[in-house]
């Protein structure tokens, strides 16, 4: 992590490389992304304690499970 708020220092998504980025292109690069609706589109839930922690819930279950399969792949 970088004390420079400035720069993003960041692992590349493929090779073994690391690169180090001004904060306001990755923040940009980053928007442009989110903001394709080809891949993602804006969902509005209702603000319910109930249904927020059912989502959480969801997202934990389905990050423990892709870490699995990546521990699966590694012992290949």
């Amino acid at each position: 992590m970088s004390k420079n708020e400035d720069i993003v220092i960041q692992k590349t998504d493929k090779g073994n490389a690391i690169v180090v980025l001004d904060r306001k292109d990755y923040d940009n690069g980053l928007m442009a992304i989110l903001n394709d609706t080809s891949k993602f589109m804006i969902v509005n839930i209702p603000r319910n304690k109930d249904i927020l922690n059912l989502i959480l819930s969801q997202e934990s279950k389905l990050v423990d499970f892709l870490k699995s399969i990546e521990q699966a792949i590694k012992h290949v």
